[in-house]
């Protein structure tokens, strides 16, 4: 599952209701030890791992299993627009 979220603003950046989607469609389609990938792409690396932080904060308490399931990527776009790119998934 993918979003952008504005990358300016520290305050509600990341719906909540899309988190709890991700959350349920991981719970509902793959097995509690796999691996779940968060891969957030911003314009710097500061905001890519605030976003990031704040995903895997909301995520936690809706996924099954273990929280050390969930792994953080993040990458830096310095071209990019004032909005960052938000994946979930399953996988290493």
């Amino acid at each position: 599952m993918s979003f952008s979220v504005p990358a300016e603003s520290a305050q509600e950046r990341v719906p909540e209701a899309v988190v709890l989607e991700a959350a349920t469609r991981l719970n509902h389609g793959t097995a509690p030890t796999i691996p779940v990938r968060v891969e957030v792409t911003a314009p710097t690396f500061n905001i890519a791992k605030s976003i990031a932080d704040e995903v895997v904060a909301s995520l936690k308490p809706h996924l099954y299993g273990e929280p050390s399931r969930i792994a953080v990527v993040t990458n830096v776009d310095a071209g990019g627009a004032d909005r960052a790119s938000v994946t979930i998934r399953t996988g290493k």
